[in-house]
């Protein structure tokens, strides 16, 4: 009868695993025990002409167009402005995947229509109209 596996040599197996280490894991469970190589990423090369620029436009180039000076429509500008310092070389390029993450995040949701807008923007007439007849 085999025993489970001990939280030790769990702990180590799975940290080893994250270090690309795929020496203690199962067969089964882990695609690279049976002797394949994690893959690895490998950055385009130039003239292949990709660029994190060039991934940015094409997805706000997918978006629809939000009105204009609206909240879309900055946050598309940072996100070009991003791309060009991240294609560019910037320092801090940690930092600047971070906000680029984060503002394509706010992008992508600004383009899900949940309806709540709408029930919004008919709660707050409702609420101009009632304070008309009030005033009125």
């Amino acid at each position: 009868m085999k025993r489970p596996d001990s939280e030790a040599l769990r702990t180590r197996r799975h940290r080893a695993h994250n270090r690309g280490d795929h020496s203690l894991c199962r067969p089964g469970v882990c695609p690279f025990v049976d002797g394949d190589s994690a893959p690895r990423f490998e950055m385009p090369a130039e003239s292949a002409g990709e660029s994190v620029m060039e991934a940015v436009l094409a997805f706000i180039d997918g978006i629809p167009p939000g009105q204009d000076g609206g909240p879309q429509i900055v946050m598309a500008r940072c996100a070009v402005k991003l791309a060009a310092a991240i294609d560019g070389g910037a320092p801090g390029l940690p930092a600047l995947v971070k906000q680029l993450a984060e503002v394509m995040g706010h992008i992508a949701e600004s383009q899900e229509e949940d309806g709540l807008d709408d029930v919004r923007a008919r709660h707050h007439a409702r609420r101009v109209a009632l304070r008309e007849v009030a005033q009125g």
